[in-house]
């Protein structure tokens, strides 16, 4: 069964050592908001829910149960400044640099596609 979010965030909250009547004053609600919350009894407003994940450290999409990876949206690389110091250091790469890091970004994306799209192998068909 699929975690809930009152439970995702009862268990952030326990293994970060936070009681909930920190969580509240960090948030600036009432004890019994979050309580309510852990509870699923009360779902907490989207402004709220990002603070949440702010302090607890982990991604909305992790805190709702999208995702089994908690890493935060803001430790993701920030693709706009990458691709602007790429730029920068275009004039001085070489094409043999450039190249390399083609090939990086082609190598990632063909890891994605196979994650989303396993494939079945010749030894996977052996096992058939």
């Amino acid at each position: 069964m699929a975690e809930t979010f009152g439970q995702r965030l009862r268990a952030l909250r326990t293994e970060r050592g936070m009681s909930r009547q920190e969580l509240a004053a960090k948030l600036g609600l009432t004890y019994f908001s979050v309580v309510q919350y852990e509870r699923d009894e009360r779902a907490p407003r989207p402004e709220v829910l990002a603070r949440i994940a702010d302090i607890l450290s982990v991604s909305l999409d992790y805190l709702m149960g999208r995702t089994n990876d908690p890493t935060p949206y803001t430790a993701h690389v920030d693709w706009p400044e990458g691709l602007r110091a790429i730029r920068r250091a275009g004039k001085r790469l070489t094409e043999q640099d450039k190249k390399m890091i083609l090939d990086i970004i082609q190598w990632v994306t063909e890891k994605e596609k196979e994650a989303q799209n396993p494939e079945i192998t010749d030894d996977d068909e052996e096992g058939l």
